[in-house]
């Protein structure tokens, strides 16, 4: 009830400040710790300035199943976070084994056909909190990972 309480105060601060925040479930956390939790949790809120901020390495290492994921849609989908994780088994990853989406085994591809099927529009980004990964060059790093993104969700133009 405490959670629910501080995300309806949270979602009115958002309001009154002209902002939407997003909601991201962690896998390893006590409460929230899957889509099907925070989707209840920000349903709950009632209101347009708090939605879900999915993220496919909490979606993937976590408790979410795939069928869960019909409950984002357009209304309550703020903000996607695409990685990937390879030759790490999903109870022992942690976000240091975050790998660019598509070079790794997370399913993303039905989490890109839910995009598609909601005709989502939102922000798509990489979180890859990999250090070795840090090692390249700011810019450099940059166009990689738009390139990773823009191959994951079929996008051929450069954005």
């Amino acid at each position: 009830q405490r959670v629910q309480v501080s995300l309806a105060q949270l979602a009115q601060t958002a309001e009154a400040a002209g902002v939407r925040v997003a909601l991201e479930f962690q896998a390893k956390a006590g409460v929230g710790n899957n889509l099907q939790t925070a989707a209840a949790l920000v349903a709950a809120a009632g209101s347009g300035y708090l939605g879900l901020c999915f993220d496919a390495f909490h979606y993937h290492v976590g408790p979410s199943k795939p069928e869960v994921l019909a409950l984002f849609d357009n209304e309550n989908l703020f903000l996607v976070q695409l990685c990937d994780v390879a030759d790490v088994p999903r109870e022992f990853a942690m976000d240091q084994h975050r790998i660019l989406p598509g070079e790794g085994e997370i399913g993303l591809e039905a989490i890109v056909q839910r995009l598609r099927d909601i005709s989502y529009e939102g922000p798509v980004t990489t979180e890859v909190l990999n250090p070795q990964l840090w090692q390249a060059p700011t810019r450099q790093f940059g166009e990689i990972a738009i390139t990773s993104l823009r191959r994951c969700l079929g996008i051929n133009e450069p954005v």
